[in-house]
């Protein structure tokens, strides 16, 4: 008995947690909504809806003509744009997704009318577009004691007139919703007109100057037979059947008085018409933008450049110069490629120099380079902008030069410094400097100068060198570096930047010793074809004559034998360009050298 009651009491504790259990997970929703009609379409939704559990709910609604509405907001104002009945159905979401219920109920919106129509005129005729409504009849009232029915499945209706005047369209609409609709519209009917000459005009920036001319009517009888008369304001006319739609580019900004005549032969008529139009130029900024590629030494190949600066440098046309004006730093794209942009460019010429940073990892193998390949600014291609709007983006790409370079002993240095017409002599930091090989015109290396005007080429082969100086804009007079086993260093080629010029000039280092030689006279100097050297000579010797400019070119090599006593010495330097030289003479055994200069004339 005893085991029977405890069971029995079991039971029952069992099934009130089991109770108390479904009603914890309890999470059954119900929806339904109630709607308020507040007139002309609008109606205000309200819902009655909840879940037992008290769970935070969403509520989205459809009202059945296209739109949706879903939000939190339990209580919707929707404004429907025609009569009709409409499908409108709640939807509530649970905390979870899972828990959702529905509720569809149909609202009927009636007398909503907003009807319209346009008339089209060519002459007597009118032509009306009917608009794609649910009305399901249209009657028409055309003013003239003429009235016209037809159904929602005809949209155009076109109705002439027997006589000129004007009239009033009536549009008469009903629907199957309790609405009706009436529209009215007057319209002036008049003969034909074959001569009309009103136009209007719509100046055009691109190209700039350019103004468009067309008639101010869309439709007249004679715009496409009648005779078209243009005369611009500027000396130029143009004419022709139908020409009612015509531009003309100016060349000038001014104001002009435009004419237009029309004629008609058949239909005896002539009209004319002038308006005045003032020309503007609007000029459209141009954009420069582009990629940048640079030998990796890592891969032996081109690649995008990891870090660079690009310049952008305008031409002046007046003064022939150069300028910086703008600078911008390479930026990753998604795709990888390193670009850059200039934006808001005036109209002109520009250059565009692509630099390595020095913090590159190949800095030291690619040398700045001028769009589209050029390491002189004079060879550089220019870009061009003319305010145009069409030809307002530019693209630029440039691929680095890669330095030739091969090691040895040469050393190359110098420094650069301020010349005439600016403070002589100071140190100029920041100059380019660039090293060609002579003999086949190829880069080698490229360097800056330092704060100090200092700039060198380290572990140079042999070879002919040039030293060139590269500033935008100035003219270069490069020196020619011959290294060789017994010359070996040259560190005193000085640059010089003037104001509009750039010259380069080796300073020897060598001692002048004349005594070997004796007493000497270069004479005439300057001289046009030939020189007299003029030596009372110590002894019998063997000597080198070298003539150099002051770029460091070797020019004239002879060998001679000079024997003890005064002579004479004749130097041919006819083919010599004008310019300044140095006589160079050194003694084949011991080295002694004596240095004369001499101005060649034309």
């Amino acid at each position: 008995m005893i085991k029977k009651l405890h069971a029995i009491i079991f039971s029952f504790f069992f099934i009130m947690l089991l109770s108390f259990q479904l009603k914890a997970d309890d999470t059954t929703c119900r929806v339904r909504f109630t709607y308020v009609e507040s007139g002309f379409g609008q109606f205000t939704f309200k819902k009655v809806a909840y879940c037992n559990s008290g769970q935070q709910v969403r509520f989205s609604w459809d009202f059945g003509d296209g739109s949706a509405y879903d939000s939190t907001s339990e209580n919707p104002v929707h404004q429907y744009k025609r009569s009709g009945k409409y499908d409108v159905t709640l939807r509530i979401i649970g905390k979870t997704d899972y828990t959702v219920r529905r509720y569809l109920n149909t609202v009927d919106v009636k007398g909503l009318c907003n009807y319209n129509f346009d008339v089209k005129i060519r002459d007597r005729e009118i032509t009306i577009d009917l608009p794609l409504t649910d009305a399901d009849v249209f009657a028409f009232d055309f003013g003239d004691g003429k009235v016209e029915y037809t159904s929602k499945s005809k949209f155009q209706y076109t109705h002439t007139y027997d006589s000129v005047g004007k009239y009033t369209v009536s549009l008469f609409a009903v629907t199957g919703y309790s609405c009706t609709d009436t529209i009215r519209k007057k319209v002036t009917i008049t003969d034909p007109v074959y001569c009309h000459a009103g136009f209007k005009t719509t100046p055009e920036n691109d190209p700039y100057r350019t103004v468009n001319m067309e008639s101010d009517m869309d439709y007249f009888a004679g715009k496409d037979s009648s005779v078209f008369e243009w005369d611009f304001g500027d000396g130029n006319t143009e004419s022709g059947i139908g020409l009612f739609k015509t531009s003309h580019q100016y060349g000038i900004d001014k104001m002009y008085k435009i004419s237009l005549k029309t004629s008609n032969a058949n239909h005896n008529c002539i009209d004319t018409t002038s308006a005045f139009v003032n020309v503007k130029t609007v000029l459209y900024p141009g954009s420069i933008s582009g990629g940048i590629k640079a030998y990796d030494s890592a891969s032996n190949s081109y690649v995008n450049a990891d870090k660079a600066m690009v310049y952008l440098v305008q031409f002046n046309a007046q003064d022939s110069s150069l300028a910086l004006i703008d600078s911008a730093s390479t930026t990753i794209d998604s795709g990888g490629k390193a670009v850059y942009k200039f934006t808001d460019i005036s109209p002109g010429k520009y250059l565009v120099k692509a630099v390595l940073n020095k913090n590159s990892a190949n800095y030291t193998y690619n040398i700045p380079t001028y769009f589209t390949s050029a390491l002189k600014w004079n060879l550089a291609d220019s870009i061009s902008f003319n305010g145009e709007k069409a030809t307002a983006e530019k693209t630029a790409n440039i691929t680095m030069i890669k330095g030739i370079y091969t090691g040895g002993k040469g050393f190359i240095g110098g420094k650069v410094v301020a010349g005439a017409n600016k403070k002589e002599g100071d140190p100029l930091e920041n100059v380019q400097i660039l090293l060609f090989n002579a003999n086949t015109s190829q880069v080698v290396a490229n360097t800056f100068s330092d704060a100090n005007g200092n700039y060198s080429f380290k572990n140079l082969a042999f070879g002919i060198y040039e030293v060139y100086t590269e500033v935008p804009g100035f003219k270069t007079v490069s020196a020619f570096i011959t290294l060789t086993q017994t010359d070996t260093m040259f560190n005193n080629i000085v640059v010089k930047v003037s104001s509009d010029m750039v010259t380069t000039e080796i300073l020897t280092d060598i001692k002048e010793i004349n005594a070997f030689l004796g007493n000497m006279q270069l004479y005439p100097n300057p001289a046009s074809h030939n020189l007299s050297l003029v030596i009372e000579n110590a002894k019998n010797q063997l000597v080198t004559a070298e003539i150099y400019s002051v770029d460091g070119r070797k020019w004239i090599t002879n060998k001679l034998n000079f024997t003890q006593g005064k002579q004479n010495i004749n130097l041919n330097i006819e083919d010599l360009p004008t310019g300044t030289y140095m006589l160079v003479l050194k003694n084949a055994s011991s080295g002694e050298t004596s240095r004369l200069k001499f101005v060649k004339l034309k």
